[in-house]
């Protein structure tokens, strides 16, 4: 007992628990021995009258009645606690197990070896007791009770009342009543789903309890009365998860309607699930039934509260509970020992009744087999979508970043930083470019139903908006409804016609495997109409700041974060609503009563349960093939600034989470299944390249090729170009030569060898992973890290007008993840470089205008800006001609901000100017306010001084001239102060904006130096003045400023006596009205010159800017080309891999190498030739999603590759990633995810990237065999 211990140290303590450790190991082993040798019944103790007869042959073999199974299980747990024993017990035979008996017995009971029956200690809680009987002839068996939970509804939160669940066996599968004659699709109310009821979770309580028998053989779980939640948790957590399997399949069973994904199903699994799978003639029925049956053995087993019971766990050790149990008195611990209580034995109790389950149905012994089959049926590649907004918050000044970008903070989220009104939607639309109805949280029973699809909505912005808005009257979804309603109708309609399939205007895209959003009321920008009305109205009413709502696409931002994205897409399940775990912290310095019960509120949980999502799949249901040794590859394609990245892997840099960055798909897998890894080694490669835009053909000492990069020393190396990896025979692709290359060692990167353990011995992958692409980024960022041999070293991340970070190549991560058990599982993440098409991407560069009296682009030649950018996008980084005949037909934005040359940021070049000189330059993506330059024609040929030439009082020719510094001076120094009022009457231009050129014209023009300081002499003349006079001229008195030059007139100009200007009758009229003439010469000269020269200054920006242009924009479209096509072969090379996985049994390995499909796909190709005048590119235009031929090639890019020729090795990288896994003799699955963003990035004021991505997917989607055209997938909306 422990209160006899004389203290109770820590040192005591430790020794106390690690005694006993050993004592419940070795009744483990007892318990299970004897349990073992019994064939008695579970009830009553039987005496096998055989025994004595048998005895003396049990002592010479390993207890021989055994079977193999059991004697297997035996051996294990010997070989386990053979070192509790002395070295000389021999173990396994009858005689020593009585011997043990004898010597151990001890340690239960005082009368354990007795003849009668004996009950064993029942440990803590009445909860369970196993009561241990034996006959003279040491036959034993066990009677265990257990109890089950059942929680009822307690107060206003909803919870589901079970039944008790025993573990009795589920009856056979009812096959008996099926018409096998039934050939025909079952009717729609066959094939549905049994209405479910509100979704309302079960409640955990531990307190609430009912005692039912159970009956199940203790042995076979090896858990001991005694229940210790870790050792417990170790066996509880794989048999839960084994169950969220077969939950999840019966749910999609009951639901999915795809025919050929049920039919391969069927034909996978018909074998396993005995005569069900051969009798039932329908795919359908098939499907259903098990669907039935897998339902109802997960309400057996009670699956949902076990689901509670891992959340709550979760909970538990996360905080870290357990620890402070032992540091308090026994009354404030009793609630956290009531709470592991519960937990320990809810665990147990869940793996009794899976027991008892499995008996009546083998096949659930093996989930991992019935959902590898599920996954196999679906094909090798999948396609799913996910819609995000790209807001970023503003932070309010003074506010730490991190810590306001957290959940606690999100009502305060108002404004996007750095929207102006180009880049925001009207008041009156809906606030995004496309829209999602996957989500089953949205689905409203009663009003909504289940009618859902696996469609996106593109309703585009600016010149591409959708021509009648979507109706939100009774709310946001019911845009994804079926309807009567008229204005349903018509918005259906203006999305996709009746033909607009064909010609590529409907706006409905899909069928999807999995459609990833936040709530299409996030995407709205409101809850509710009535709450945007409210808005509005507070904005009429001028509210200040804080009472403001949210901008709608803050509000898109804060509905993605609230609805925790990550978790989501991942498919963990959402933080319970009520925790006792967290009740129990939260309740620190006040007293410690039990909480409520743990649950899920369906009216406040983040998003639903993994096993209830059909249309938006947790990608986790394909990771954890990578458990069974399968290859996972993970793609991921989108426009720049999408979240790709971050999406599948994470960003360990990202401003949210309170400096802890956002986990990805990746990263959370690594953090669930920690327990299970042993190591990950990384290793990572980029394919990097450029087409020359002009021709076709690769660019030559540009890097283009394959770059590996050493971790340990943070460097890249280039690996060599195509043809480096190419037969020397042959010319094609030699695959052996590329694994010896890509294969070495240097690019390995072990976290487990680089990575010290914490004090718990853990390593957090996660987290490493992370880091590590923290680190690729900065290699990446760094252009002297990309020099090798000739080539021009250049970033391979670098500024777009869409992302100031755009991945120009497509890097592979190549994961491998070492498990505990002896599997190896390759999981890659290939990060496509940022696609876009070069037209829409440097148009936030350059936008293309027409000009009159331009031979290249005037009006009258019927050519439009669109078709210039046709003609001459080859030609963006020509200098020479950007700067000759083209330069009237195109505006740059203005960008550019001045480098610090002592200290230069990331993305600082040096420029050089006409005049030869340089300037260190950078664009400024985010810059205020940016303008348009375009050449200016009134800004040619000024000169770099101001020279009038002007008329003296003779009518002589007299010229004046002044720097441009000069006036820049006098303007100023403004107005002078003194100007008489005839002065100013002799401005033509008004005194009030050009006085100040009264310092042109009065400059003073008699100098003289005193004391080494150079003034104007007393009675000198004003500069203007004196050229027209020929000399110094007297001056009138009107004001008493001394600086007579500056402010009065010439004396001779008026008459002496009324000091009114000479009438038209006197002798010096004349020359009067010329100095008049040329006073106002002047200044429309000067007014002249300078707006000239102000187009000059404009000019030379914009020759700084086309400078700077030329040389960063040519490569983006050389890397656009290139880009694009490695994205077209990668589509035609999935969906020869999907046609192969399809047609092929489960466990045959494919071999698809080289893809010949590509002799035909690869014949429609569009030729690059903007050498030739007239050329059908510089007609038609570049077209994405064509692939190209180089002018002088005999075959497309694409057509190589039938033949095993890759010059663009995109292709190639992924049949590399592929074999690592047939080398292993196993199939690779490929998720590929289109990144779609909701919101308008700037440099696509017209949405096209969303719909460039929509239609990426879509084509993939039909590649592998998912088009529109299915039956049921738009046919409604279209109608």
């Amino acid at each position: 007992s422990p209160s006899r211990w004389p203290t109770k140290s820590p040192s005591c303590e430790a020794y106390y628990f690690m005694m006993m450790q050993r004592v419940i190991a070795l009744a483990l082993f007892l318990n299970f021995a004897y349990g073992l040798r019994t064939d008695a019944t579970d009830k009553e103790v039987k005496t096998d009258p055989d025994v004595e007869e048998d005895e003396e042959e049990e002592e010479e073999h390993e207890i021989p009645h055994l079977d193999a199974k059991k004697r297997s299980a035996l051996s294990r747990l010997t070989d386990k606690y053979r070192d509790l024993f002395p070295a000389d017990e021999e173990l396994g035979s009858q005689s020593s197990l009585d011997a043990l008996d004898k010597k151990y017995a001890h340690l239960f009971t005082d009368d354990y070896g007795s003849d009668a029956g004996v009950e064993a200690s029942s440990g803590s809680s009445s909860s369970s007791s196993h009561k241990v009987s034996r006959t003279k002839n040491s036959r034993t068996t066990i009677t265990r009770t257990t109890r089950t939970t059942r929680t009822t509804r307690k107060g206003s939160r909803t919870s589901i009342s079970s039944h008790p669940i025993d573990a009795r066996p589920i009856p056979p599968l009812p096959i008996d009543d099926i018409d096998e004659a039934t050939t025909e699709a079952p009717t729609e109310a066959t094939t549905e789903a049994p209405t479910e009821a509100p979704t309302t979770q079960r409640n955990f309580v531990g307190g609430d309890v009912e005692e039912t028998e159970a009956e199940a053989d203790v042995l076979q779980t090896g858990i001991n009365q005694e229940c210790f939640l870790e050792e417990t948790a170790k066996k509880f957590i794989p048999v839960q998860e084994g169950w969220l399997l077969l939950t999840s399949l019966g749910k999609r069973l009951l639901w999915e309607d795809l025919g050929s994904v049920l039919a391969a199903f069927r034909h996978h699994v018909k074998d396993h699930v005995g005569t069900l799978g051969h009798r039932v003639s329908s795919d359908q029925r098939f499907a259903k039934t098990l669907g039935e049956h897998l339902t109802e053995a997960s309400n057996k087993v009670n699956f949902t509260e076990a689901q509670l019971i891992r959340a709550e766990y979760g909970d538990f050790k996360h905080l870290g509970l357990a620890n402070y149990i032992y540091r308090m008195d026994a009354a404030e611990a009793q609630p956290l020992k009531d709470l592991q209580r519960d937990l320990c034995h809810g665990m147990r109790d869940f793996m009794l009744k899976v027991q008892g389950v499995e008996k009546g149905s083998p096949f659930l012994r093996d989930p991992n087999f019935l959902w590898h089959m599920w996954q196999e049926s679906w094909g090798a590649v999948r396609v799913f979508v996910k819609i995000t907004t790209q807001c970023i918050v503003n932070v309010p000044e003074g506010q730490d970043r991190n810590s306001f970008l957290t959940s606690q903070h999100q009502d305060e989220w108002k404004q996007c930083k750095g929207l102006s009104a180009r880049t925001t939607y009207p008041e009156d639309q809906f606030p995004s470019a496309v829209m999602a109805c996957a989500r089953p949280d949205e689905e409203m029973p009663g009003k909504y139903g289940r009618d859902r699809n696996r469609v996106v909505r593109y309703f585009g912005c600016g010149k591409n908006r959708v021509e009648t808005e979507p109706p939100v009257t009774d709310g946001v979804t019911e845009n994804c409804l079926q309807s009567d309603k008229m204005e349903i109708k018509d918005f259906m309609y203006s999305m996709c016609s009746a033909n607009s399939i064909s010609t590529k205007e409907c706006r409905l895209f899909g069928p999807f495997w999995g459609v990833y959003s936040h709530p299409a009321d996030s995407l709205y920008g409101y809850e509710s109409p009535q709450e945007k009305e409210q808005c509005l109205a507070k904005k009429e009413q001028g509210a200040s700041a804080d009472e403001l709502c949210a901008e709608p696409q803050a509000k898109a931002f804060q509905g993605q974060f609230k609805h925790a994205m990550a978790d989501y897409i991942f498919g963990n399940a959402p933080p319970l609503t009520s925790s006792r775990s967290r009740a129990w912290q939260e309740s620190n310095g006040e007293k410690r009563r039990r909480p409520v019960q743990t649950g899920w509120d369906p009216a406040t949980m983040a998003y639903p349960l993994p096993q209830n999502r059909r249309l938006d799949p947790p990608l986790w249901e394909m990771l954890r093939e990578a458990e069974q040794g399968e290859g996972m590859m993970m793609i991921s394609y989108g426009y720049s600034g999408a979240g790709k990245t971050t999406t599948l892997i994470g960003d360990a840099t990202a401003p949210v989470g309170g400096g802890r960055g956002i986990d990805g798909v990746l990263s959370l897998y690594l953090k669930e299944n920690a327990r299970k890894i042993d190591d990950v080694q990384v290793r990572l490669f980029e394919v990097y390249g450029r087409v020359n835009a002009m021709n076709g053909e690769m660019q030559p000492n540009t890097g283009s090729g394959i770059w590996g990069y050493n971790l340990r020393e943070k460097t890249a190396t280039f690996l060599g170009t195509p043809t480096t990896f190419e037969d020397e025979d042959t010319g094609n692709l030699n695959l052996s030569k590329l694994e010896e290359v890509l294969d070495n060692d240097d690019y390995t990167y072990s976290i487990k060898a680089q990575t010290t353990a914490g004090l718990s011995g853990t390593i957090p992958w996660h987290e490493k992973v992370k880091e590590v692409l923290t680190t690729i980024e900065d290699i990446r960022l760094e252009e002297a890290k990309f020099a090798s041999g000739d080539e021009v070293p250049i970033a391979h991340i670098r500024g777009t007008v869409n992302n100031p970070k755009s991945s120009r190549g497509t890097l592979f991560v190549l994961t491998n993840i070492f498990f505990t058990g002896g599997i190896m599982a390759p999981v890659s993440t290939v990060d496509l470089a940022g696609s876009e098409d070069p037209a829409v991407m440097v148009s936030g560069f350059l936008r293309f205008r027409l000009h009159e009296g331009s031979d290249a682009c005037d009006p009258s030649s019927g050519k439009q800006p669109a078709d210039l950018m046709n003609m001459y996008l080859a030609s963006l980084s020509n200098y020479d001609q950007m700067a000759g005949n083209l330069s009237l037909c195109f505006e740059l934005r203005e960008v550019l901000v001045d480098c610090d040359r002592a200290k230069p940021a990331r993305g600082c070049v040096d420029v050089i100017l006409a005049d030869g000189t340089k300037e260190m330059v950078r664009p400024d993506l985010q810059k205020p306010n940016a303008s348009w330059l375009g050449k200016l024609e009134n800004g040619e040929g000024v000169s770099d001084n101001f020279v009038a030439r002007l008329k003296d009082q003779n009518g002589k020719a007299a010229t004046v001239k002044f720097t441009l510094d000069e006036i820049r001076e006098a303007k100023k120094l403004g107005i002078p102060p003194n100007l008489c009022a005839k002065r100013n009457e002799t401005n033509p231009l008004g005194a009030e904006e050009w006085g100040w050129a009264e310092r042109l014209w009065g400059r003073c023009a008699d100098t003289e130096t005193k004391g080494g300081k150079t003034k104007c002499k007393a009675n000198s003349a004003g500069y203007v003045d004196k050229k027209f006079f020929g000399g110094a001229p007297q001056y009138t008195s009107f004001t008493n400023d001394p600086a007579k030059y500056l402010n009065e007139i010439p004396k001779l100009l008026v008459d002496s006596k009324t000091s009114e200007w000479h009438p038209e009758k006197s002798s010096l009229y004349k020359k009067m009205a010329l100095w008049k003439e040329q006073r106002e010469t002047f200044f429309n000269l000067l007014k002249d010159w300078m707006e000239k020269s102000a187009d000059k200054l404009k000019n030379e920006e914009f020759d700084r800017h086309l400078r700077y242009f030329a040389a960063a924009i040519g490569p983006i479209v050389e890397e656009a080309f290139f880009i694009n096509e490695a994205l077209n072969d990668m589509k035609g090379y999935l969906g020869v891999w999907a046609k192969h996985s399809q047609v092929a049994k489960p466990g045959t390995l494919l071999d698809f190498w080289p893809p010949v499909d590509f002799k035909e796909r690869g014949r429609m190709f569009q030729e690059v030739d903007y050498d030739t005048p007239e050329a059908k590119i510089t007609v038609r235009g570049y077209k994405i999603y064509d692939y190209i031929k180089a002018k002088t090639a005999e075959e497309s890019y694409a057509e190589a590759l039938s033949h095993g020729k890759d010059g663009i090795m995109l292709v190639t990288m992924l049949e590399y990633i592929r074999r690592i896994s047939v080398r292993q003799r196993k199939n690779t699955k490929v998720l590929v995810g289109t990144f779609i963003r909701s919101d308008i990035p700037g440099a696509d004021l017209d949405c096209e990237g969303a719909k460039a991505s929509l239609e990426f997917a879509q084509e993939l989607s039909d590649v592998v065999g998912w088009s529109r055209s299915m039956p049921g997938v738009i046919g409604t909306c279209a109608e």
